[in-house]
């Protein structure tokens, strides 16, 4: 519990709770954070409630993460360089004849 000077908070209540405190911090924190630009959407509380309305769509689309993925790495793997391949050892060194 912290005390805290008298005239901030009614008499019955001489203490504030960690609880209290966490949800004054998150307060003040969003009325700082929330005006800032962000580019393409204004604001920070823009994007912030565009990305919370988009990730509710994320549970119906985990479903394509793993074609998606063989996807990528099918179209990506090529253009890895054999030499890291090497160095990481997923390929085997050709010796030469």
């Amino acid at each position: 519990l912290f005390p805290l000077p008298s005239g901030y908070l009614p008499a019955t209540q001489k203490t504030l709770t960690s609880c209290a405190i966490s949800k004054m911090i998150q307060t003040i924190l969003a009325r700082t954070i929330h005006p800032l630009p962000v580019p393409l959407f204004g604001s920070v509380k823009t994007a912030s409630l565009f990305l919370c309305a988009k990730s509710k769509a994320v549970p119906r689309m985990i479903g394509w993460s793993v074609p998606l993925s063989v996807g990528a790495l099918w179209f990506v793997w090529p253009a890895v360089d054999d030499g890291w391949k090497q160095s990481m050892g997923l390929k085997k060194e050709v010796k030469a004849v």
